[in-house]
């Protein structure tokens, strides 16, 4: 091709350099001989405003797969968020205001191990590691928490130097500042969590929308070692501890109360302030506190084993020392094959074989 001239932009091929050349209005050139790839090793190149090809030297690919916007090696991935300036390794900021400040001054893990995706995720976290935030806001107020979960839009968003919680579902444990060890999950679960800034271990749990809600002054629920499972159950606890609740409302109207087992549809407990009590499907209940002095458990009814031949407390004359209160036995009661109570309209009478006692509202005969 060395001899043929032609029109700029065409291209041959040159058989005796086995090779694909293009004539570039002088000469011909072969495309392996074209001009070099611009920017330097491992530099991603850009439109620069349509004029000309950018490169940033903070900017790079290292290796298949991963971008590194920082310092080189660190394994960070930033798009849009993250600080540049940080020495954690191995966080990723996804969206405006992620993960901005991340701390430059960290020691061993600090400041690492991070994912924040969304607007605002993990904006605060300084020295904060190991924490997975995914959502608008989600724990946008974390400082130095470590290893915590919030997944959805504004979960755990005052979360501030708890650590060790789970907030599953928008605006799961709100409210939370520094108790460690809940789990919340569902829409609101756990929403007015103790806002107090004093560090301390709550392990609460609560799965269903607003449940373990607690009551609107957040610094007032304090309660620890609960367990509400179904929505609305425990829903406006304050200082109440130890409690189980398992169904849609179950004990949703106890505050202080501690120590209450509720379980079914909108059971509760006699009162917002009671403790150690046992209420199933407001049928079955029980005094069965370790502080009480008479433990105890009853029945609504009480029936044989086929849940027929039924009969409630009220059924059965009441019983003190000394006494029988006749009035509350019903027709007939056998005591043996021979010997009978029997209470009708007009007479009473203990029939001992064929010897018969008559007490006769009328004559008053013995």
């Amino acid at each position: 091709n060395g001899n043929i001239t032609g029109t700029a932009g065409l291209m041959a091929y040159d058989s005796t350099d086995n090779e694909l050349q293009y004539y570039n209005g002088t000469s011909w050139v072969g495309l392996t001989a074209a001009a070099s790839v611009p920017g330097n090793d491992r530099e991603v190149v850009f439109n620069d405003g349509g004029t000309a090809l950018g490169t940033d030297s903070a900017f790079k690919f290292v290796q298949a797969g991963k971008l590194d916007i920082g310092t080189l090696g660190t394994n960070n991935l930033f798009i849009q968020g993250g600080k540049t300036t940080t020495a954690g390794v191995s966080n990723t900021a996804i969206g405006s205001g992620a993960l901005t400040a991340l701390g430059a001054s960290c020691t061993g893990s600090q400041c690492s191990y991070n994912t924040g995706i969304g607007l605002n995720a993990l904006r605060d976290t300084t020295t904060g590691q190991g924490n997975l935030a995914i959502g608008y806001s989600a724990m946008a107020q974390n400082t130095t928490g470590v290893s915590n979960m919030a997944l959805g839009t504004n979960t755990m968003v005052f979360n501030n130097t708890a650590s060790y919680n789970v907030g599953i579902g928008a605006a799961a444990l709100f409210s939370n500042k520094a108790k460690s060890g809940n789990t919340a999950i569902g829409y609101a679960a756990m929403y007015y969590a103790d806002s107090d800034v004093t560090a301390a271990t709550n392990y609460n749990t609560a799965i269903g929308y607003e449940a373990l809600r607690g009551s609107t002054t957040a610094a007032n629920n304090t309660g620890a070692y609960n367990l509400a499972l179904g929505a609305k159950s425990l829903h406006g606890y304050t200082t109440g501890a130890r409690n189980v609740a398992l169904g849609y409302l179950a004990g949703d109207s106890l505050t202080t109360g501690s120590d209450n087992i509720l379980i079914g549809y909108n059971v509760d407990a006699a009162a917002a302030t009671t403790n150690e009590s046992l209420n199933i499907g407001n049928l079955l209940y029980g005094d069965i506190g370790t502080t009480s002095t008479n433990p105890r458990i009853g029945a609504a009814k009480y029936c044989d084993e086929n849940l027929a031949n039924c009969f409630v407390a009220t059924d059965v004359g009441g019983v003190t020392a000394d006494s029988l209160d006749w009035s509350d036995f019903k027709d007939a009661m056998t005591l043996d094959a021979t010997t009978t109570v029997d209470m009708d309209t007009n007479t009473a009478d203990l029939n001992f074989d064929a010897n018969t006692l008559f007490i006769d509202s009328s004559a008053n005969a013995i």
